[in-house]
């Protein structure tokens, strides 16, 4: 479950406690991350998520090394990766995020609740190419702030959308990726139908993608023509071999 709110205060505190970032010392992204996932959507592109910990209790094996499973990901064809580095809801850390983006050439997405500058500021240091900025917890205005300091160092965020308002203010806000949701913050997921209803909602000339849903090959069959990609994250992990998983679904 994510208690969303709560979520926000904590990553106000955090931000706080960061401080000031000298900007001087971020280097802009040579990782496109919006070049890597778009499609012309005939084909899907699958973007294994890393994480620590479900939020909503589904199996991830413990002690991988996210590092070395993105570099064999890379070799089966993996065009980019997602790291969860909230502590607090995935069991993730900044140095997951730091030996992936050491470990692969392709462009690299944060998995966090960035609210303030300063977080984007930190991914980037970090090695993110991307971060998601969840529409639950920005505003309007608070999203397009927010996208314009990640480009400024090559960064295209991604707005994460969980209903109808979070696509109308990522849409508002100028994003040009939006990642639609498959879970409520309750843990509940969403029919393939009522999944796809809020696909339809994001304008043709966004790059989109879904967060979670995909597990066979019949799921990202549902999706083509659709969206451009999708995050994959405990199905990919838990998998006998994830690797392996991952060519089987790319050969598709």
């Amino acid at each position: 479950m994510l208690r969303l709110d709560e979520i926000r205060e904590r990553k106000l505190r955090e931000a706080e406690a960061l401080g000031e970032i000298d900007t001087r010392n971020v280097r802009p992204s040579t990782r496109d991350f919006a070049y890597y996932v778009a499609t012309d959507r005939r084909d899907v592109t699958l973007i294994p998520e890393l994480k620590r910990r479900d939020p909503w209790g589904r199996a991830v094996p413990a002690g991988l090394d996210f590092g070395a499973l993105a570099s064999e990901a890379e070799d089966a064809g993996a065009l980019a990766f997602a790291v969860a580095t909230d502590g607090d809801t995935y069991g993730g850390s900044e140095k997951d995020l730091s030996s992936v983006s050491r470990a692969v050439a392709i462009p690299v997405l944060q998995i966090d609740f960035p609210v303030r500058a300063n977080q984007i500021y930190r991914a980037r240091l970090l090695g993110a190419d991307s971060t998601l900025l969840d529409a639950t917890l920005l505003d309007t205005d608070e999203i397009a702030a927010l996208l314009d300091v990640a480009r400024h160092v090559h960064m295209e965020c991604a707005a994460l959308a969980r209903d109808e308002a979070g696509v109308e203010r990522a849409v508002a806000a100028g994003a040009r990726i939006v990642v639609v949701e498959s879970r409520d913050p309750e843990g509940g997921a969403a029919a393939r139908a009522e999944l796809l209803a809020l696909v339809a909602r994001v304008p043709p000339r966004m790059i989109l993608l879904v967060r979670g849903g995909v597990a066979t090959a019949e799921d990202v069959a549902a999706l083509k023509g659709k969206v451009d990609g999708a995050l994959m994250g405990c199905a990919f992990l838990s998998a006998p071999d994830p690797v392996e998983f991952l060519s089987v679904l790319l050969e598709r």
